[in-house]
């Protein structure tokens, strides 16, 4: 979220600060050239995938003034047997059970988390032919880390017939484009219409989705990212044996430690994938936590010249009227939506 009166990316744009690509890294791989290496965080509050689903964790590698670096790192899975981590970041779920999963770069290892394989996603657990969460993975980089002219997911293995949902948050609404990928699915539709934050006009986010699509692997997904001082934050959701988007609502949370979306409606079994995008601006990272079954699944936690997104997933088995409730530290706004994709008839 743009910090209009400490905008580091302005003062790195005036000593002509360098951004360079991470090798090996975590899927976002930007930042500048900057100092030495302090500190390294994961960023991610995903703490529950299902046995054969995977999640993208990024990795956050910082000098003493805080600016993002370009290293190569270097991930590590604790128990293998449970799940494995790749060398940019994406966490594959093999065997009940959990591991915690590090990395690390210059002799500095990161924070550890803890990742707790299940049988089942959140909520309800997926019956066979019904929808069901499938890959997905976020990418974002700060104001002035734009590689350009397009933001590009980790490539992700998906099956064909699902649908594709894609969220993206930018500082610059109005240039939000819909998403392409390497398999030739699009037009991908928006759904209901782009949204402004309240706090900062100008500034918010977009849904978009295509149905029945064509999968495979190493299936990428790109959005547009011309602008050098933009802020992206860009999420791909699949829902396998989907085909429908049944319902999407939106609502602004302003100013509340908790937030409750707008309610979906179904009509039978369905997978709900709801985002949130903060408006806070403060160095403190924003933790999201939401109830009624939902499963953080991706996130991006820095508001500072960045967009805060986070992403959750619920299986439901049978129809009804669904919302999430969303608490959040520190204390701020947020843009809420919430979609439910059903199988095709």
């Amino acid at each position: 979220m743009k910090n209009r009166t400490t905008g580091w990316a302005w003062v790195a744009a005036a000593l002509a600060a360098l951004v360079v690509a991470c090798g090996g890294g975590d899927g976002v791989s930007t930042g500048s050239s900057g100092g030495a290496l302090v500190s390294i965080s994961i960023n991610s509050t995903a703490s529950s995938i299902a046995i054969g689903q995977t999640t993208t964790v990024t990795a956050v590698p910082v000098d003493a003034l805080g600016n993002l670096l370009g290293v190569s790192l270097t991930w590590q899975s604790s128990n293998s047997t449970v799940a494995t981590v790749s060398s940019n970041g994406e966490v594959n779920a093999v065997a009940q059970g959990s591991t915690q999963i590090s990395v690390s770069a210059g002799g500095i290892t990161s924070n550890v988390l803890t990742i707790v394989v299940t049988a089942a996603g959140g909520g309800t657990p997926p019956v066979a032919g019904q929808p069901t969460t499938g890959a997905h993975a976020l990418v974002f980089h700060f104001s002035g880390g734009s590689m350009g002219p397009t933001l590009a997911l980790p490539p992700l293995n998906t099956q064909s017939g699902s649908t594709m949902l894609a969220f993206v948050a930018k500082a610059a609404l109005s240039s939000i484009n819909p998403p392409t990928d390497s398999l030739g699915n699009g037009p991908y539709a928006l759904l209901d219409s782009k949204r402004d934050l309240t706090k900062f006009p100008g500034q918010g986010g977009a849904v978009y989705a295509f149905n029945n699509i064509v999968g495979g692997t190493n299936h990428v997904l790109r959005v547009n990212d011309e602008s050098t001082f933009d802020e992206v934050t860009f999420a791909a959701v699949e829902v396998r044996n989907g085909g429908v988007v049944q319902d999407i609502q939106w609502r602004e949370a302003l100013n509340a430690w908790a937030q409750t979306s707008a309610s979906v409606t179904t009509t039978g079994p369905a997978t709900l994938v709801a985002m949130w995008l903060g408006d806070d601006a403060t160095p403190v990272p924003s933790k999201p936590v939401p109830n009624n079954g939902f499963t953080v699944i991706d996130g991006n936690s820095n508001s500072v010249e960045s967009m805060s997104m986070f992403v959750a997933t619920r299986n439901v088995s049978a129809a009804g009227t669904y919302n999430v409730t969303w608490n959040t530290t520190p204390v701020q706004g947020a843009l809420l939506a919430l979609v439910a994709v059903q199988k095709r008839p």
